[in-house]
């Protein structure tokens, strides 16, 4: 054999024990079973387990820390609670994930806290979005959906295929095949209806763990969490004795629940104080919003030919005049049609007597710098409703009245009435008063009638307070002069009583007197004199104020 035609000798290599193509294949197994490593967790089977039902809740409100005197947003109160749920519930072998449903939709998943997992938690999340019109529609974006709606011509039910084209925010268009609609803009009744629910959509509010065990069990697991959508404030009612210079006052605590789910058989606790937190975060906003429909105009003034409509008639309300010669009534512009006399005005509100016998009465205790009203019976917290509990009842509540003058506001006119106490207990209280409003009601002929209401604000024991229910038209002040001279300024005035009986009454001066005077005193961070003024009667003051 020539060189020219010679094969190369083989090169030995190295051998692994495996055929090349056995080789191959376990290396393609290899990458496969660390791909599969390193894929996330919820690639990999897991288990769902899912609590709906609580066997013990508990539910602390805190009011609106920002809210101070003003109104309460019923539909989504500004205030928060700290909810605490006992749930049995199956832990599966190896992962798995644990499903919290029918949590308060306000919840803040950052502060949520279980305990009682025997492996603990790896991951937390608060789920998806609640069912509602606006996320099917907002879930069906760019798919299709059967639209049942009236024929014009013959009234009947008609149903037609569907694409929704833009979304539940500024517009629902519905691509048909008459073309690209308006949902509900066509005058007639029309509603889109979906074959599945989708994904991401729930019922009720979601809250859910991912857990890994060793072994399938079942426990009862407690979860902690802030709620934003919660609210609480006071009202008292108060009666003054028409024989003594006392009242009896009764508090209440009007609790709001503005979410969707309802916590039934519930231990219920009130914090009075401001504990704040930041409302920014959380997932407070993710309440269902309500699906709103938007039509874009269609006609304009020349759309349509003019209409002329039957001119009715102008009908006046009958104005009566007496004439003094014959002494008979007549009526003024008569018209054709005789009209019905109006109704005759109300009789004046009768309250019941606002001092009852109460079942229930929170217990006060104290929770460090901040007070606690804790509820001795289970109640339910009912979604989207508000509940009322007592907080305190006190009967002959000594106070004493004033007719208040204060010169920062102008001193013409009534005099505000003021009813001052001491909130301790030989005064009859003795236990701290969260704010509120007082509403007054007084006896008269055998009558409760309102006599006015104020503001409070929060009060300890034993501080002075007032409330100041009304204003009075038999004191009256009138300022007759007003000087000015040398950082001196001279008040001169007249007040009147027309009360039968002498009344105390009470002027606020604008700074400190310049001399000494019977009666004048700093109270509560103002100068006030306080005089009596006798029956019937018109009394001629000066006082001097030095700046």
């Amino acid at each position: 054999m020539s060189a020219s035609t010679r094969r190369p000798e083989p090169v030995e290599r190295p051998s692994l024990g495996v055929p090349l193509r056995s080789r191959k294949k376990l290396c393609f197994d290899k990458l496969s079973a660390a791909a599969i490593f390193l894929l996330p967790l919820p690639a990999l089977a897991q288990t769902i387990s899912s609590s709906d039902r609580t066997s013990d809740v508990s539910v602390s409100i805190y009011r609106d820390p920002q809210r101070g005197d003003g109104p309460v947003n019923r539909d989504w109160p500004g205030g928060y609670a700290l909810i605490s749920e006992t749930r049995t519930i199956t832990v599966p072998a190896g992962a798995g994930v644990l499903r919290f449903v029918g949590v308060a939709e306000g919840m803040l998943p950052e502060s949520a806290i279980v305990t009682g997992l025997p492996a603990g938690v790896i991951e937390k999340n608060r789920d998806a979005r609640l069912l509602s019109a606006h996320g099917l529609l907002d879930a069906h974006l760019k798919r299709r959906v059967t639209l049942v709606r009236t024929n014009l011509k013959t009234g009947k039910k008609v149903q037609q295929n569907a694409i929704v084209q833009s979304g539940p925010n500024g517009g629902v268009l519905l691509e048909t095949p008459d073309g690209v609609e308006a949902l509900g803009c066509s005058g007639l009744p029309e509603r889109p209806t979906y074959s599945q629910l989708p994904d991401g959509l729930s019922a009720r509010p979601v809250y859910s763990v991912r857990t890994r065990a060793k072994a399938a069990m079942t426990v009862t697991v407690k979860l902690t969490y802030l709620a934003q959508g919660f609210d609480w404030y006071t009202s008292y009612v108060a009666h003054t004795d028409k024989d003594t210079d006392t009242l009896s006052i009764t508090g209440w605590a009007t609790i709001l629940n503005g979410g969707a789910q309802s916590f039934p058989n519930a231990r219920l606790q009130l914090i009075a104080g401001s504990a704040l937190y930041n409302r920014k975060e959380g997932l407070g906003q993710e309440r269902a919003p309500d699906l709103s429909l938007q039509c874009w105009p269609l006609d304009v003034t020349s759309t349509h030919p003019l209409t002329t409509y039957e001119r009715l008639p102008f009908y006046s309300a009958p104005q009566e005049h007496l004439d003094f010669f014959t002494g008979e009534r007549h009526r003024k512009g008569v018209p054709m049609l005789e009209m019905m006399p109006p109704p005759p005005p109300p009789p004046p509100p009768v309250m019941d007597s606002p001092i009852t016998a109460v079942a229930m009465v929170a217990q006060q205790e104290q929770l460090g710098d901040l007070k606690l009203y804790r509820v001795p019976e289970r109640v339910t917290v009912a979604a989207q409703s508000s509940k009322q509990i007592a907080l305190m009842a006190k009967d002959k509540v000594p106070f004493e009245r004033y007719y208040v003058f204060d010169t920062n506001f102008g001193i013409n006119g009534g005099a505000q009435i003021a009813l001052d106490m001491i909130n301790i207990v030989k005064k009859g209280l003795g236990l701290p008063l969260p704010s509120g409003m007082v509403n007054a009601s007084h006896e008269v002929n055998g009558e409760w009638l309102f006599g006015g209401g104020s503001s409070m604000r929060d009060i300890a024991v034993g501080e002075e307070f007032r409330i100041t229910p009304g204003t009075s038209t038999l004191v009256q002040a009138r300022l007759t002069n007003r000087e000015w001279r040398d950082n001196r300024e001279t008040w001169t005035l007249k007040i009147s009583n027309v009360h039968d009986t002498p009344v105390p009454v009470e002027i606020l001066m604008p700074g400190r007197p310049e001399k000494d005077m019977e009666g004048v005193a700093q109270r509560n961070g103002r100068w006030s004199w306080r005089l009596s003024v006798p029956a019937r009667e018109t009394l001629d003051l000066t006082y001097v104020v030095k700046y």
